[in-house]
């Protein structure tokens, strides 16, 4: 059940006539008018306190009661919670027999009781009131040990309700007790829960709703919601009786629904087809008269065509046959030439050939005849060298044989001096034979190495000799093989620089070549935009053509736009956009409304009617964009095709998105799709969508199915159309002009460049023939070096060998410098030896005199001739060894050059005689090429000629075929649509007939047609039904109403007197309009089976004939679903149930009613509820914030509803923030914090709701001595309208007080004592004066004596 949530200014109203309240406002003015206070209390045997204890009378506003722990201060607050009624447990017992004194010395007492004593006052200045006479009373209650106790008012017995009602007059709250604070429980004011549905535990909601007063709404919202209750189960009961009875005609309903619905639907299909079958009649009839119009039209252009065709043809035969013999020629010589030319070019390649091969020939002989040549100076100075060694040894050994002889003599005759010295020196004989004894063995090891030495050492020269010649031949061929790979480095750079050219040859070709291709590209294009503009031409004036014979109207009106007279129009629905000839058909088929005008604006329709009407032009229907724009909304909104469709709407390329509406407007949201099984699939889902395929065949969201026949297309184009203006036309046919020209340009530009190409042609053949010469060059060097890298292998494999010659003489000479060594030692030990014989010798020879030592140099000098003549002799000898093999080898390179020589000298010969035949076979083939070329050029300069005369008669020719074909194509077209005509003219009136006799038989056993409406005006949901059935209702429009409704508001609109046409109706006459134009649409739709139509109302139901088709189609198909289920006679039946039902309804209605009267009574008690509650709560709140603000030197409190509409739902939450710190819950809190949060709060509501007195028992515990004393000095200057009795031990809080009352204990029970702090400051006051005065006194007296 729903509540009426009051407003802000509804609370502020409430609000402000609280403020007129007498007390809230004596209280907001700080007056105060008469209140009530405790005189005294008189406390009997209770708890502590033994025997009669009077404590009083307390102070008017502020009394602070003191004394030491257990002394029985806390019992002085309790004593109030007795008398007020509060049960044993809320003064910490168990029973109330437990409140009795019960002392050591006093064990026997029977009862107890407290009695309390008020009177109200008028306050006066200072100190001082005045008691208001009459208006003391005294309240007292009483417990025996039966914890049975009575209560008593003025000495009479009372109840307790009685003593509750009697406190609660005067102002004192006991439900809430926030005049009570018990020790240790002021923080748990602001501790209560925001909502606690608790009696005995209140929360937040339920406290501030009591003092506030807005729960006096409580009780009677309570009972009220329990009479809805009941009411609503009395509606349920009556509800589920009518139901039975309704569930009887429910029973009936779907067969007599059936029944209705299967005679409506038969009829509306019979209908649907008779005006169907009439209009297609007429279109039968319009077409047969139109094509053959156009059939005669044509035939007279095409007899026109084709004379004309024939007399240009004759007027240029001639042309055409001397262009095709010319041709002929020109082909057969450019052959000619072509073929002349490859075999100049093979002559020329074998002519570069042969040269090639000449001259490698002719420098290979001229090499191998210098190198003969060079073997034979080698040969004859080999030779001669020979020779002077031959003839230079003999002469040479003879000597040496001669010395050695000589040396022999002289040696014997210093033997014969020596010994005849030796005779003489005995001595020194002896001692030389002992040394040459041991000479001898020295020398003859000596000689013996020596010898060894020598031999190795010839050896060894001997080889050294032939791995020097081996390596002097494989450097020389290394060196040939070096300067054959620089030539072929050469002639690879040379090769390279001629590549380069050939390839920047290449590339300038390539660039021509592209420039060819671009220019011909460009050509091509040029060539393309003639065919486009041309195109553009031929179509802009055939579309001049067939828009003036196919939509004149359409015409009339963009013509009266452009001069002014009409505004808005903004073409055919179907021209605005495009889509994809995939989808031409599904289009065509599902958007009826294709041909249909678009306008931006209402008011240009209605013009656009009028002008039509003026100038008797024809009919048309519209569609406004300003009228249809709400449909955008719907529009933007996100669909979600199912799998496999796409939304049709989506496919679409608008010319601009201002007609995107216009679209969605004619299709919403149809699905497109390939096959029909896939469209059943998506049409029947879960969830009704309308599909069309492909194939054109569409399925309603209601179901009905429609296809078959000649698909129907061209409805949209598959490109946007472009508009052309006359200045377009013109500008189309200047650029056709200029494009003839570029294509002549460029043309010629290919001329040229096709020019440059065979120039660069040549000049790479040039370029060619030497990249292959100096190829040629490449292969012979490259034969070159195989050659030397053969004598190299060879040279080196005999190297291989010497390798292990090198072996042996590594090996001769290791043993050659070991023989070496040991030759020296042998040596050094003969020297020394000789040494000694030869200082003997000296002194045999100083004893043999002068002869001796000539003799001995004369064989030293014998002896060294002999040695050097024998080393000359070794020498020549082995110089001629290698004479011998140097001559050897000679001899066979002379003989493998004379070969090659002769091998080359054969090979030249034949080629000189090829060279010679080939020039003259060249220069023949030359002179019949220039003499061809001269005749190809003369042709084609002929032919150029010709070219351009035939490019003329081709475009004649061509212009005539097109022309005559598009007339033969249009001629067969009409034929074939006259054909189709007159069968759908036969079709049609068979239709007609047909449907007419078929209804007729049927409805012969209806008698119940006449009362069919009053049959079918009870419905179920009869709210719902009475809305659909409303003639009113505008949004239960078929396709056929809204498609048809346009039009009919334009013909009404056109029939106002002229001084209204200028008017703009308002909504309500153009709603009106539009509700007449339904009704009349529904008379059409409702034209009999056996009515014949006027032309001009045929007329303008021809443009919604798919919309009739989708009627009937619907139609058909219910009657299809419904053939086996409809049972006329439900209908009687359901009758005589109706009546019943009807009764239970009424008393339904009734309990409803009464229902509904009671939820405005619930909903205003709420209402008041709420602004009382928030009225309050709001003051509440705002004081709270300034106490707390002042109480805590700069914190904040809040008061907050958790929930703002509903605050009693959730309650209250209490959040503070105390000064320098964040917003905290009040559970976060110190204990102090908490204190001053609750006292921030019993302030706030005592200055809304003033409570006259107040008992606060150690409120001040949790609290620093700074908060204390503004916590006392608070209550002294902001509470001056309330009595306030606080049990305190902080000096702070009680040396404030006005009064104070002392409780202490003595043998175990309490004794009081009040005083007035203020009396005692002045008494003490008083005696301090005079002892001050005395001792004044006694001082002068003392002065005195002493004077």
């Amino acid at each position: 059940m729903e509540e009426e949530i009051p407003t802000v200014k509804s609370v502020v109203k409430h609000t402000q006539s609280l403020l007129k309240n007498s007390v809230l406002r004596q209280n907001l003015a700080g007056k105060s008018e008469q209140r009530l206070i405790v005189k005294q209390i008189v406390l009997e045997n209770f708890k502590s306190y033994q025997g009669r204890q009077v404590i009083g009378p307390f102070h008017k506003r502020f009394t602070s009661v003191v004394g030491p722990n257990g002394s029985g201060k806390s019992n002085l607050i309790e004593s109030l919670l007795f008398v007020f009624g509060k049960k044993a447990s809320w003064m910490r017992l168990k029973k109330l027999e437990q409140l009795i004194h019960n002392s050591s010395k006093h064990q026997n007492v029977k009862k107890a009781s407290v009695e309390v004593t008020f009177h109200e006052i008028r306050d006066k200045e200072g100190e001082e009131y005045e008691i208001i006479p009459g208006t003391e009373f005294t309240v007292r209650r009483t417990v025996n040990k039966s914890s049975v106790s009575k209560y008593e008012i003025n000495d009479k017995e009372v109840s307790h309700v009685e003593v509750t009602d009697t406190l609660k007059q005067k102002g004192i709250d006991l439900t809430n007790n926030r005049f009570l604070i018990l020790q240790g429980e002021v923080e748990q004011i602001s501790l209560m829960k925001p909502r606690s549905g608790d009696p005995e535990k209140p929360g937040l909601l339920e406290y501030l709703e009591d003092i506030i007063g807005s729960n006096q709404f409580k009780e009677d919202i309570e009972k009220k919601d329990e009479e809805y209750e009941v009411l609503q189960n009395e509606r349920r009961e009556k509800g589920e009786r009518m139901r039975i009875h309704e569930a009887d005609l429910e029973k009936l309903q779907e067969s007599k629904n059936l029944a209705i619905e299967y005679i409506r639907n038969e009829k509306l299909s019979y209908q649907m087809t008779n005006i169907i079958g009439q209009i297609d009649l007429l279109r039968s009839k319009k077409d047969i008269e139109k094509f053959e119009t156009k059939i005669k039209q044509n035939e007279q252009q095409n007899v026109e065509m084709r004379e004309k065709f024939k007399q240009q043809l004759k007027e240029n035969e001639q042309v055409i046959k001397e262009y095709k013999q010319s041709k002929a020629e020109i082909e057969k010589k450019d052959y000619e030439v072509q073929k002349y030319k490859g075999l100049l070019k093979k002559l020329n390649e074998r002519d570069e050939q042969i040269r090639q091969k000449l001259v490698h020939e002719t420098e290979n002989q001229t090499k191998a005849e210098k190198q003969l040549e060079d073997l034979q100076d080698e040969y004859k100075k080999a030779v001669r060298d020979q020779k002077e060694y031959q003839s230079e040894l003999p002469e040479k050994q003879e000597r040496l044989k001669k010395l050695q002889v000589k040396k022999d003599d002289e040696d014997e005759k210093l033997r014969e001096l020596k010994s005849k010295v030796n005779n003489e020196n005995q001595k020194l004989v002896k001692e030389k034979k002992e040394v040459e004894k041991r000479l001898q063995p020295i020398k003859e090891k000596k000689l013996e190495v020596q010898s060894k030495r020598d031999t190795l050492q010839n050896r060894f020269t001997l080889i050294s000799q032939d791995a020097t010649a081996i390596q002097n031949e494989y450097d020389k061929n290394k060196n040939e093989l070096e300067k054959a790979k620089q030539q072929i480095e050469d002639q690879n750079t040379l090769i390279k620089q001629i590549a380069q050219a050939i390839q920047a040859i290449e590339a300038g070709y390539e660039k021509q070549e592209a420039d060819n291709r671009e220019c011909k590209i460009i050509e091509e294009k040029i060539i393309k935009a003639i065919s486009e503009c041309k195109q553009k031409i031929d179509q802009t004036r055939q579309s001049n053509q067939d828009s003036q014979t196919r939509n004149k109207v359409l015409n009339e009106l963009m013509i009266a736009q452009q001069q002014g007279k009409l505004r808005g129009i903004c073409g055919r629905l179907g021209d605005l956009a495009a889509i994809n000839e995939e989808y031409d058909v599904a289009i065509t088929t599902a958007c009826g409304q294709l041909d249909n005008i678009i306008v931006d604006r209402y008011d240009d329709a209605q013009n656009a009617v009028n002008y039509l009407r003026k100038e008797k032009i024809g009919k048309a229907q519209f569609i406004a964009l300003d009228k249809i724009e709400h449909n955008r909304q719907y529009m933007e909104r996100q669909f979600q095709c199912p799998r496999g469709s796409m939304r049709l709407f989506d496919l679409i390329q608008f010319k601009d998105q201002k007609y995107k509406v216009a679209f969605y407007f004619a299709l919403r949201n149809t699905l497109v799709c390939d096959n029909i099984d896939l469209a059943t699939e998506i049409a029947y889902g879960q969830q009704r969508h309308r599909v069309v395929t492909k194939k054109g065949e569409l399925i309603d969201d209601s179901g009905v199915m429609s296809g078959g026949g000649a698909a129907k297309r061209g409805g949209m184009a598959s490109q946007l159309k472009v508009e052309i203006s006359p200045e377009e036309l013109e500008k189309y046919q200047m650029e056709y002009s200029r494009n003839q020209q570029d294509l002549e340009q460029i043309r010629e530009t290919i001329q040229n460049t096709n020019k440059q190409l065979n120039t660069f042609v040549q000049e790479k053949m040039y370029l060619s023939k030497q990249l292959e010469a100096k190829k040629f060059d490449q292969q012979l060097q490259e034969e070159n070096i195989i050659r030397c890298q053969n004598r190299l292998k060879a040279l080196q494999k005999q190297m291989d060998e010497q390798e292990q010659n090198a072996k042996e003489r590594h090996t001769i000479k290791q043993e050659l410098e070991k023989f070496e060594i040991e030759y020296q030692e042998y040596d050094g030990q003969i020297m020394e030896l000789n040494k000694k014989i030869t200082d003997i010798d000296d002194k045999i020879n100083k004893s043999g005199g002068q002869e001796l030592k000539q003799q001995q140099e004369i064989c030293k000098n014998i002896s060294n001739q002999t040695l050097e003549l024998q080393a000359e002799v070794t020498k020549k000898t082995a110089k001629l060894k290698d004479l011998e093999k140097t001559l050897k080898n000679n001899e066979r390179e002379k003989n493998e050059t004379q070969e090659r020589i002769k091998k080359i000298k054969a090979s030249i010969d034949p080629l000189k005689e090829q060279q010679q035949k080939l020039e003259e076979d060249a220069v023949k083939v030359f002179q019949d090429q220039q003499q061809a070329e001269q005749q190809l050029a003369q042709l084609q300069d002929l032919q150029k000629q010709r070219d351009e005369q035939k490019a003329g008669i081709e475009k004649i020719i061509k212009d005539m075929k097109d022309a005559l074909e598009k007339l033969k194509k249009e001629k067969d077209d009409f034929e074939a649509k006259i054909n189709k005509a007159k069968e759908d003219q036969n079709r049609s009136e068979n239709i007609i007939a047909n449907n007419r006799n078929t209804y007729k038989e049927i409805t012969k056993s209806y008698d119940f047609l006449q009362f069919i409406d009053e049959i079918a005006g009870y419905q179920i949901n009869e709210s719902e039904d009475k809305k659909s059935d409303d003639p009113n209702n505008l949004d239960n429009i078929s396709i056929l109403e809204e498609s048809i409704m346009q039009s009919m508001i334009d013909e009404e609109k056109n029939t106002q007197d002229n001084e209204d046409e200028d008017e703009i109706p308002d909504n309500k006459d153009k709603q009106n309009k539009k509700i007449r134009s339904l009704k009349n649409t529904k008379k059409i739709s409702s034209i009999d089976v056996y009515d014949d139509i006027g032309q001009e109302l045929i007329e303008q139901l021809e443009n919604h004939r798919e919309s009739l088709k989708i009627e009937k189609a619907k139609a058909e198909e219910k009657l299809k679903s419904m053939t086996n289920d409809a049972n006329i006679t439900t209908i009687t039946e359901f009758k005589n149930k109706y009546i019943e039902f009807k009764s239970k309804k009424e008393e339904f209605e009734r309990v409803k009613n009464r229902i509904t009267e009671l939820k405005v009574d619930i909903d205003r008690l709420k209402k008041e509820r709420f602004e009382k509650f928030m009225s309050g709560f709001n003051l509440i709140s705002a004081k709270l914030k300034e106490t707390y603000q002042t109480l805590t030197n700069g914190g904040d409190a809040e008061l907050e509803l958790i929930d703002s509409l509903d605050p009693f739902s959730d309650g209250v939450n209490f959040t503070v923030r105390p000064p320098k710190k964040s917003w905290k819950q009040i559970s976060k809190l110190s204990g102090g914090e908490k204190t001053l949060s609750s006292l921030s709060l019993v302030f706030a509501l005592h200055y809304y709701k003033p409570t006259p007195l107040y008992f606060m028992d150690e409120i001040d515990a949790a609290l620093d001595f700074k908060n204390v004393s503004i916590v006392g000095n608070y209550i002294q200057e902001r509470t001056k309208n309330a009595q306030f009795i606080i049990i305190s031990l902080r000096n702070n809080m009680f040396e404030l007080a006005n009064k104070l009352v002392g409780v202490y204990k003595t043998y175990d029970t309490t004794k009081t004592i009040a005083i007035i702090p203020e009396l005692i400051y002045q008494k003490i006051q008083h005696l301090n004066d005079e002892k001050t005065d005395t001792n004044q006194n006694q001082n002068e007296e003392k002065d005195n004596k002493s004077n």
